[in-house]
C-alpha cells in the first residue's frame, strides 16, 4: 500500500524486479520526519502509470503525475527531511516521479540539512524523468544532493523552485555524476542556485539553466 512496501518486496524477491507506481499523490510523512522512500540495491522504481498497463513501454509520466510528497497528508506543515534516500545503494533506478515537499533543516554534517528532495550518499543510481520542485535545505542540495556517487546518472530531470544554502537545484560533492538533458529553472541559493559542485569532474551535457537566483555567488 506504500511505495516503500513495494520497493522492499521487490528487493526481497531478487534481482531484476521492478516497482510500477500509478499516478497519484503519495504522502511520505507517516508520523516521523525520518520517513523516506529508501531505494534498494538492484530495484528499479517507475512512476507515471495510469494503472492498467501490462508493459512499461510508452508510459508517459507527464500525463500521469506520480507525486512523492514529503508533507504529511493531515498536516502539510509536517515535512520529512528527505523525500527519497539512497545510501550505499547501487544499480537502483528512480524514473518518472515528481519529488516535492522535502525540508532538510536538521543538524549534522552530511545529515538532515542536505538533500531535501533526494539524498544520495556513496550511491550509484540512475535518476531519470523526475521533477524536483519545492524542496528546501538549509545546507546543500535543495532538490538533490549527491556525495561520493560517481557512477550515478541523472537524465531528463527538471529542478525548479528549490532552495538551499548551496545548490538550490542540485549539489554534488566529491563525485562525478553524469547529467544529461536536464533543466534547472527558478531555483535559489546563496551559492550555485541552479547547481553547485565541489570536487570531482561532473559531466553536464544538453542542459538548460534559466532564471536561477544566487544571492551570493553563481546564479546558474
Amino acid at each position: 500500500t506504500t511505495v516503500q512496501a513495494g520497493i522492499d518486496a521487490a528487493a526481497s524477491a531478487g534481482a531484476g524486479c521492478e516497482v510500477w507506481v500509478a499516478e497519484g499523490r503519495y504522502p511520505i510523512h507517516q508520523g516521523s520526519r525520518l520517513d523516506t522512500v529508501s531505494l534498494r540495491h538492484g530495484v528499479a522504481v517507475y512512476g507515471g502509470f495510469a494503472g492498467d498497463e501490462t508493459q512499461r513501454d510508452g508510459v508517459e509520466p507527464r500525463k500521469h503525475p506520480t507525486v512523492l510528497d514529503g508533507r504529511n497528508a493531515a498536516d502539510p506543515d509536517l515535512r520529512v527531511y528527505h523525500v527519497v534516500t539512497a545510501q550505499g545503494t547501487t544499480e537502483a533506478v528512480l524514473d518518472g516521479f515528481v519529488i516535492t515537499g522535502g525540508l532538510a533543516n536538521g543538524q549534522g554534517f552530511f545529515g538532515h540539512d542536505y538533500g531535501a528532495g533526494l539524498y544520495a550518499y556513496s550511491a550509484a543510481i540512475t535518476v531519470s524523468r523526475c521533477v524536483f520542485v519545492d524542496n528546501e535545505a538549509i545546507g546543500h542540495g535543495g532538490g538533490l544532493y549527491t556525495y561520493d556517487s560517481s557512477a550515478s546518472t541523472i537524465q531528463g530531470c527538471v529542478f525548479t523552485l528549490n532552495t538551499a544554502s548551496r545548490g538550490g537545484g542540485l549539489s554534488n560533492n566529491a563525485d562525478s555524476p553524469d547529467l544529461r538533458d536536464c533543466v534547472f529553472a527558478g531555483n535559489s541559493a546563496s551559492q550555485g542556485a541552479g547547481m553547485q559542485h565541489n570536487a570531482g569532474s561532473p559531466l553536464v551535457s544538453s542542459c538548460v539553466f534559466a532564471g536561477n537566483f544566487g544571492s551570493g555567488e553563481g546564479g546558474g
